[in-house]
């Protein structure tokens, strides 16, 4: 009994830590049964990436990964060295746990929030909460993936813990005011994850026009909010302030080739290169996107899926600009909300909502919104709040809620293969002066992951591709077609059992295929790589 009662002890003094540890072994453990990743990004530039970093090859290499070979290759660091150095399913288990982070962080937003509410049940309402916020289509599809978003998401997540924390705690002691310190903390650690993955910039945008709720005034929303930019920049340039200049010394654009319509990089088209596929079609779309999301379809995705999630937000958004309506223009005169903390539930509704509607305008992919995917629970939590329901109308609503979501999702599929004991399982064909040779890439398929197994003196150009065209005058397709007549041994490297235009490449190149003389090779990933000589005409 004295044991049990010294063990007992131990986990309530260590709940916190042994938590981070469970909810870290089962995005882990949940990796390992999805089995290895082999999404579409990790085949083009998430392992290739990091491979040019190390062996300077930035200007050695034409863009064997297309526009995402100028993507920042730091967040993909320990992604090259775990399969390098790993086996597949250590590489697939450490980057669950990594993502299993988000549960545990999202428990602790959970609990604070829960807390403040006047809900019952409130232990059953935290549960409830974190499988709701897990369990969602763009999160659970990437797990133990190396796309990233449910990597970075962990310091997005971090950084709103923190001012939230402070904001209730405070709250309660009647103090409506973060301190200097925790802005910047969340600020660096917000801005750092922006600088490792551009697409969640949309976050710390909608955060800083959400601190005017918690503001007593303007002059304190321009001094918070001037502190918290501060150092999300701060951050930001401490992730990616060393590849900004890198490109900017090389091509003359800090963000090469994107936004180059303003920075003019002779290398590329004047073009800000924004993938507009899943922007809404329409006004209705527009207005009702997520309603979309309830049937399975690919508006926001390559891949088939169906979620709920941010149509139950949205719902729960249009209740509360009916319940604000009704209380505006009722004849009993009374506040408009009971909750004391209704300005702190403001707050994260405004960055919510801000943070969807820059999602919408900027990109509609949907794994891109998997921290609000992850946040829906607190969403509906704090609206319900508002709302003014009694406690256990609140509870049992919550709990239905979290179980229609969860009940009604069909998740993604990126590419999955059994666990092996070699990632990739590359073959490279038996050729001639492989040591002194240039191959050249053509189409968009995403096979710049074999880059890595040739000998490092091999050059590879892909002559066009998602931002690069044949037809092109640009300073990159000079310098290509110069490397390329330079050059005694040209290769092709194509998928030899799909149509390739084989007269077209040779017209660009001013060089023949020579059939006679083409090597067949596979990997675990690509069964048909062909490997053919190219000679002149």
């Amino acid at each position: 009994m004295l044991l049990y009662n010294k063990f007992y002890q131990f986990l309530l003094s260590n709940k916190k830590v042994i938590l981070f540890i469970l909810c870290s072994l089962f995005g882990g453990l949940l990796s390992i049964v999805f089995q290895q990743d082999t999404n579409w990004d990790l085949r083009n530039y998430h392992f290739y990436n990091p491979y040019a970093f190390f062996n300077n090859r930035l200007l050695f290499d034409f863009a064997p990964a297309m526009i995402q070979s100028y993507n920042n290759p730091a967040i993909d660091f320990l992604n090259y060295w775990m399969i390098q150095n790993c086996k597949p399913i250590y590489v697939g288990f450490i980057l669950g746990c990594i993502q299993g982070v988000n549960i545990f962080i999202f428990y602790l937003i959970a609990e604070k929030v829960v807390l403040s509410v006047t809900i019952a049940f409130e232990n059953w309402i935290v549960l409830f909460a974190c499988v709701m916020g897990f369990y969602g289509v763009a999160n659970i599809a990437e797990i133990g993936t190396t796309f990233g978003d449910n990597i970075v998401s962990v310091f997005v997540l971090a950084g709103l813990y923190f001012l939230i924390n402070q904001l209730l705690e405070r709250y309660n002691q009647k103090e409506v005011k973060v301190s200097r310190n925790v802005l910047l903390m969340s600020g660096l650690v917000m801005g750092f994850g922006v600088g490792l993955k551009l697409t969640i910039a949309i976050y710390p945008i909608a955060l800083v026009l959400s601190l005017a709720w918690i503001a007593k005034n303007f002059k304190e929303y321009i001094q918070i909010s001037f502190t918290y930019s501060v150092s999300v920049f701060v951050g930001f340039m401490a992730s990616i302030g060393y590849w900004m200049y890198t490109l900017w010394i090389n091509f003359g654009n800090p963000l090469y080739p994107y936004f180059n319509k303003y920075f003019k990089s002779p290398y590329c088209n004047y073009n800000n290169f924004t993938d507009k596929r899943f922007l809404p079609k329409d006004i209705f779309q527009t207005l009702f996107y997520p309603y979309y999301f309830i049937k399975k379809q690919n508006y926001t995705s390559e891949l088939l899926f169906k979620d709920p999630h941010l149509a139950i937000c949205y719902t729960a958004l249009i209740c509360l600009l009916l319940f604000v309506f009704y209380k505006l223009f009722s004849k009993k005169k009374s506040e408009l909300f009971s909750s004391p903390n209704y300005k702190i539930y403001l707050f994260f509704i405004s960055f919510y909502v801000i943070s969807y509607i820059l999602w919408q305008k900027t990109f509609s992919i949907y794994r891109y919104i998997v921290v609000l995917e992850i946040l829906s629970p607190i969403f509906v939590l704090v609206i319900l709040d508002l709302l003014s329901f009694q406690k256990k109308v609140k509870g049992v609503l919550f709990v239905v809620i979290c179980i229609i979501t969860v009940c009604n999702i069909e998740r993604m599929d990126w590419g999955r293969l059994p666990w092996s004991d070699s990632y990739f399982g590359v073959e490279l064909p038996k050729v001639a002066n492989l040591e002194k040779a240039n191959i050249v890439l053509a189409g968009g398929e995403p096979i710049a992951y074999i880059v890595p197994f040739f000998p490092k003196t091999t050059r590879f150009l892909r002559i066009h591709g998602n931002f690069i065209k044949t037809k092109d005058t640009t300073l990159y397709q000079q310098k290509l077609q110069q490397q390329i007549r330079s050059s005694s041994f040209n290769y092709l490297l194509m998928h030899h059992l799909k149509v390739v235009d084989i007269k077209a490449i040779e017209e660009v190149l001013g060089l023949k295929v020579d059939s006679s003389a083409c090597a067949v090779f596979q990997t675990r990933i690509d069964k048909d790589l062909c490997l053919c000589a190219l000679v002149k005409k």
